[in-house]
This record gives structure tokens, sequence and C-alpha cells, in this order.
């Protein structure tokens, strides 16, 4: 399956699984399919945050570094990194999916 079939097939089942919950279909920008992992992934989060109520996060270079060397450590198998102060944290590693919706979905 390609990405994009790959991304259809599960923003379906989000948008299934929202109207379940009460809520709408998740909104994405019209460039979404040309944006890098990373960027998808934070506009992912912040689509189900910001239908919730919840403040939208910003891109953040230090975290973003941090995270992925935490998904990285371990021989693959990922480790929480230590965080600056004022952050707590725990994992939310989607292992094995192929994209931000689709670990979204999961």
């Amino acid at each position: 399956m390609n990405v994009a079939a790959c991304d259809a097939a599960a923003l379906s089942n989000i948008d299934s699984a929202r109207a379940a919950e009460g809520y709408g279909p998740l909104s994405l920008p019209t460039n979404y399919e040309s944006l890098g992992t990373r960027a998808q992934v934070i506009i992912v989060a912040n689509a189900e945050r910001t239908s919730r109520g919840l403040p939208a996060l910003p891109e953040n270079s230090t975290l973003d570094n941090l995270a992925q060397a935490g998904a990285q450590a371990g021989g693959g198998q990922g480790t929480d990194p230590t965080g600056p102060n004022g952050y707590s944290w725990g994992s939310n590693i989607a292992w094995g999916d192929p994209t931000a919706l689709s670990a979204d979905f999961g």
C-alpha cells in the first residue's frame, strides 16, 4: 500500500472513531502529504488536541531532539529521555506504524 492510500485508510478510521466520540473529522492542511514526518506528527497531534479544547503545542527543536535520541536509544527499543526542567513526559512511540496518521489511529 502506498503512503497516500495508507493515510486515506487511517484518516477514514480516525474519522469514524472521532464520530463515535462525538467529534467531527480530523482537519489537516491541504499540503499535509507534502510535509515531512516530524511536521505531520505535530500537525496530527495538534489537530487532535485543539479539537478537544486543548492548546496546540509549538514545535520545539530541543524536545524533538531529546525525543529522537530516546527513540533511538536502547538498541532500538526506545527509552524515555530525561527532559529539561519544567517538562514531564512518557513514551508515545509508534513502532512499526508507516505514517503519522496510522500511528494516531493506533
